[in-house]
């Protein structure tokens, strides 16, 4: 017979007890959810009914759906009517109702009962197929956030401490931008990456950093933050147009966001916003193809805020440490300037000679083709090289007369003297080299260990030059300073014997900004002289800010061991 079978129920099991009955029965059969619907079909496909027939059947259909179980009766004109349950891959309760030809009730019957366990039994693997594709779904959600938080993890850890946040979003934050499906990623932190506690961020000055291209204005987004800021602090904060018109219409080209905050417990550093659910390619291109998904699958949910809190938890983790460092470099550079201070301070007539001491060794660096970092790291080391001057005695270091051999001995200590209170500082271990070696001679007679020639590291033989030049052409209580051509002179007499020959041209290669540098890098004597009060200007403290800025990128340092191996 020719089989057809008239869907009135949801396409999904509809479809699959169609083949089924086709195959069973060889009959058309109704499949709708009421009694109603069935009947209806059933006239539609057999045409009017007698009442005494149309009666039956409704009884028959009743009685299934009371009982839940197949019903096989005849009908006055000898045909059989079929009923059979069935249940929607939803749960819903459906009917199928039959007209055949055959007559043998029992094995319609057992025909019947199979027929409705098979069906019942390819819901339950369409359902459970369903749930296998959705938990497959998630895992490959749950492996790719993992893979990004471990992504972030090791860009954050590979950072250096004190770089800025908005610096890591521009480098991992793409991904994450097409992970999410966003528009946009907007980093929105304080004004000076300041931290703020989290009861005192509503009227702070915000800074935007996006990712991803966004026709929201800076003034939206800062509105938007302050309006749904301190909500999202207790939860993130999810919203798609169909549900939240009411809000995001004040915000012009807004169509669907989530906000998280970037906070701890006690302080709050900004928050990560992600606007406008956009269907994206792997190349992070809208996509015509994925677009053409339905509009739940262009909305955010719980996936993508997990994401986002997830990493908003790594950047304010990040923030917090980076706070942390700020606050121990301030220390740091503070340390530096209150020692080198100190030694300035106890000797009015070569205050300054630290500071004119650095910004020659650091120009000679330059010149001899040094990197920044390195020619910081000289800078630094050049500002401490006589930090050892605090153990000798007054009597010694102010002497305005020549100094007598026991005297001289006490001087030639404060090499030492510099690396023993400068060791404990391991930020600063680079600058030991120098601090311990910058009065060794290239022939060996210098101090504190007469080493020669290469044995000298090559900062101390950088300092050397810069400390005695400065040295022969400063004045002194008891004698004037040379005049710079007669300290030439003997620079250029002395290379190769007592100051390494190359650093000494490269004085000369970088000789006019060396006089510039001794002619104008003397404020700090004439503060002194003068008799100021504030005679240490928190403003001085710019170079040596600038130097730890660049040293920091430092990945090894030159230790005690290397000082050691120097010594011969």
């Amino acid at each position: 017979m020719t089989v057809r079978t008239h869907q009135l129920a949801s396409e999904g099991t509809g479809s699959a007890a169609r083949r089924l009955l086709d195959d069973a029965f060889g009959t058309g059969f109704s499949i709708g959810p009421d009694s109603a619907a069935c009947l209806a079909g059933l006239e539609k496909h057999f045409g009017s009914l007698e009442t005494a027939a149309r009666n039956c059947i409704g009884m028959l259909l009743a009685r299934a759906v009371s009982d839940r179980q197949p019903v096989v009766e005849s009908l006055p004109d000898e045909r059989t009517v079929v009923v059979i349950p069935l249940t929607d891959g939803n749960g819903r309760a459906m009917l199928a109702c039959g007209i055949t030809e055959e007559t043998r009730r029992d094995l319609l019957m057992r025909l019947a009962r199979s027929t409705m366990l098979a069906i019942s039994q390819q819901t339950q693997i369409r359902q459970y197929e369903e749930q296998l594709e959705d938990y497959a779904c998630q895992v490959s959600r749950d492996f790719e956030e993992l893979v990004w938080l471990r992504t972030l993890a090791e860009q954050i850890g590979s950072t250096q401490e004190a770089q800025e946040s908005d610096g890591i979003a521009a480098s991992v934050f793409p991904e994450l931008r097409t992970m999410v499906q966003a528009e946009a990623i907007v980093l929105v932190t304080f004004q000076g990456d300041e931290m703020r506690p989290r009861t005192d961020a509503a009227d702070a000055g915000l800074r935007i950093t996006r990712i991803g291209e966004t026709a929201l204005s800076d003034e939206t987004i800062t509105g938007l933050v302050r309006q749904l800021g301190a909500r999202a602090l207790n939860e993130p904060v999810v919203m798609n147009d169909f549900r939240d018109s009411e809000t995001l219409r004040n915000y012009l080209g807004l169509k669907s966001c989530v906000l998280v905050p970037i906070a701890n417990q006690q302080y709050q550093y900004g928050w990560l916003l992600a606007v406008n659910r956009t269907i994206l390619g792997a190349n992070g291109h809208l996509s015509l193809e994925l677009a053409a998904y339905s509009s739940a699958e262009q909305e955010f949910g719980t996936f993508e805020a997990g994401l986002l809190e997830s990493s908003a938890v790594f950047l304010a983790s990040h923030a917090r440490n980076a706070d942390l460092y700020r606050q121990q470099e301030l220390l740091l550079i503070g340390t530096v300037r209150a020692m080198i201070n100190a030694v300035d301070a106890r000797d009015p007539y070569t205050c300054g000679h630290s500071d004119r001491v650095a910004l020659i060794a650091r120009r000679l660096a330059e010149q001899l083709g040094e990197p920044p970092r390195r020619c910081e790291e000289i800078y630094l080391t050049g500002l401490l090289h006589d930090i050892g001057k605090i153990g000798v005695p007054d009597h010694v270091l102010l002497k305005p007369g020549r100094l007598t051999d026991e005297e001289f001995a006490l001087i030639r200590k404060h090499p030492e003297i510099g690396y023993r209170v400068l060791r404990h500082l391991k930020p600063l271990e680079y600058v030991l080299p120098g601090v311990l070696h910058h009065h060794e001679s290239i022939d060996g007679r210098g101090y504190p260990f007469g080493l020669k020639g290469d044995e000298i590291p090559f900062d101390a033989r950088v300092i050397a030059v810069a400390d005695s030049f400065d040295a022969m052409t400063s004045s002194r209580p008891y004698r004037e300073g040379m005049p710079f051509s007669r300290a030439e002179s003997i620079l250029r007499e002395c290379a190769g014997k007592q100051w390494d020959r190359d650093v000494v041209a490269a004085f000369f290669d970088a000789v006019e900004d060396i006089r510039d540098i001794c002619s104008n890098a003397d404020s700090h004597t004439r503060q002194i002289l003068q008799g100021r009060e504030n005679v240490f200007d928190p403003g001085d403290n710019d170079s040596i800010i600038k130097a730890f800025e660049v040293t920091r990128e430092r990945r090894g340092t030159t230790g005690p061991a290397a000082l050691v191996e120097a010594r011969g």
